[in-house]
Formats: structure tokens, sequence, C-alpha cells
């Protein structure tokens, strides 16, 4: 599978999730815009969060200020894994990187720590 940028377009609403078991991190957030730009090994995921929170242990969600992520998409595989999400993997970086798509599973923004939509 190939994210393009009308597929990564298509998960505005939705949320992105980030893991890192090596690196003991985990963040999700509400995608506002996301993108793919340039093309074959210039390929980069680029990714705006409405909010975006880490994880501070089970159940725990922090706000977090970092409202952007990219991936090179050269080091990534990108695979449909069902229920209209996309996962993207990097056994170099080990992230698992999931999109989900607006009407798909969402972490509560009441439940994240500092976290102010107002």
């Amino acid at each position: 599978m190939e994210l393009t940028p009308e597929t990564a377009a298509r998960y505005a609403g939705g949320q992105l999730e980030v893991q890192n078991r090596g690196e003991d991190y985990l963040y999700r957030g509400e995608i506002a815009a996301a993108t793919v730009e340039g093309a074959g090994e210039d390929a980069t995921f680029k990714v705006t969060f409405k909010w975006v929170a880490k994880s501070e242990g089970p159940g725990r969600w922090v706000n977090d200020t970092n409202l952007t992520y990219e991936a090179s998409l050269l080091i990534y595989s990108v695979s449909d894994i069902g229920g209209g999400r996309t996962c993207l993997q990097s056994p170099i970086v080990g992230e698992i990187v999931v999109l989900f798509p607006p009407n798909g599973s969402k972490l509560d923004p009441s439940k994240v720590e500092g976290l102010n939509l107002s």
C-alpha cells in the first residue's frame, strides 16, 4: 500500500497514535490536517494536530504542546490494517504509527490532563 496525499487527507478529524516501545513513548491526538509531501525517496508524511496527548502510564494522558509529526516514508512500510485504519511501521526507528479514521477509535480529549479546548 502507498500513502498518498489524498489518502492521508481522509484522516483529518480522525486520530493518530505513535508508539515506540524501545524508547517508551506513546502519543495520541486529533488530526487537523495530514498530507504527504514529495515523492519516492523524498516522500514525507506530515500531520498537524488539533491537540495531542502523551501517555504517562495506564489510563493517564497528559497534554503535549508539540502539534506536529513528520515521518520519512523511505523508512516506513505502510499497510491497511482494516476498519479504515492505516499502519506505518519502521524497524529502523522502532515506531508504529496508526491512523484512525474520523469515525474510528478515539481518545476522549476530556480525559487528557491539562488540555483546554475552549
